[in-house]
């Protein structure tokens, strides 16, 4: 069965049509496209089919959906539109997906959510929704799950009913809350923490301000292009048994992220990112591309010692 299955995989691969096995495969999946499409249009619904955006879809399966009169949403190419790096990278790179796990991560869901909300709102004639009540919304949306890590990124797989209990609080939280108080909130928060001396702890191309746990990093005239490059994070604890096991070697913790900005008024605006609750010696952060050779290049960079009494690591490249 492994033998057969990677056999497969290497077909689809190469798009060797003319293998036994993906034969089969493409008549089955052509029966059940079949299926699905005409149960949707009893329905009275429309069936389509979503490609994700790991890699570039294959030809032939694009030209089969296409003989099925299937529509396609490609979000390889809506995430390559959003980020044009994105096309240029591996899936095993991408700031899209957990470091440990080939899963979306939240960075990876918003942008999914933004690309499918787009063909959603044509196909039903929706108002076009501006993209920064959008990124507003959205970004009260997954602040309900800042709190909640992925077991398997925990390193300890799904077990027993961790994760329905986990998804189900998840659920309430963000059901609980109302998005135009929530975000009138969160800007009050932030105009009173700009405001408060010695909150600035870092002043580069984006501001940075630490407050109970957090970094909110402004900037004057934020656009979409300002947050197209992942932001690195690297926090190194006052006490090196609060990282984990596989980043002691390097003596900080990476929480490296993408997010886009969050307008706090027509001038400003913010990108908030947590800080692990231990005690923290010293933080380094900015931003960072890759360039044709894979190698990470800074665009902008600070660091603070939030604790002058320990010695200050974590100084190596954003990876």
């Amino acid at each position: 069965r492994d033998e057969r299955q990677q056999g497969l995989r290497r077909a689809v691969r190469d798009g060797r049509l003319d293998h036994d096995d993906l034969k089969n495969s493409l008549a089955i999946f052509r029966q059940l496209i079949r299926r699905w499409k005409s149960q949707a249009e009893h329905n009275g619904s429309t069936f389509s089919v979503v490609l994700l955006p790991k890699h570039p879809p294959q030809p032939f399966v694009v030209a089969l959906l296409d003989a099925e009169d299937v529509e396609v949403v490609d979000l390889y190419a809506c995430f390559g539109n959003s980020d044009p790096a994105h096309n240029d990278r591996e899936w095993a790179d991408s700031p899209y997906r957990f470091k440990n796990d080939p899963h979306w991560n939240e960075a990876g869901n918003r942008l999914a959510a933004i690309c499918l909300y787009r063909v959603l709102e044509e196909k039903t004639g929706l108002s076009p929704l501006s993209e920064d009540r959008l990124q507003e919304a959205l970004f009260q949306y997954y602040a309900a799950f800042e709190e909640a890590v992925p077991l398997k990124a925990r390193g300890g797989g799904v077990k027993g009913s961790g994760a329905l209990e986990t998804s189900t609080a998840i659920r309430e939280k963000y059901l609980a809350l109302d998005m135009s108080d929530a975000l009138k909130d969160l800007k009050k928060e932030i105009a009173e923490v700009v405001a408060q001396p010695g909150k600035r702890i870092i002043d580069s191309v984006f501001d940075i301000y630490s407050d109970r746990n957090q970094l909110f990093y402004v900037k004057e005239d934020c656009s979409p292009t300002d947050t197209q490059a992942p932001f690195f994070l690297h926090v190194t604890p006052v006490d090196e048994t609060d990282l984990p096991k596989h980043r002691r070697r390097n003596g900080f913790e990476n929480r490296d992220f993408v997010h886009a900005c969050l307008k706090i008024d027509d001038r400003q605006g913010v990108v908030r990112a947590r800080l692990p609750t231990y005690p923290i010696c010293h933080i380094r952060t900015g931003q960072f591309v890759r360039d044709a050779e894979g190698r990470f290049l800074h665009l902008w960079e600070g660091e603070f010692s939030m604790n002058h009494g320990c010695r200050s690591q974590g100084t190596a490249g954003s990876n």
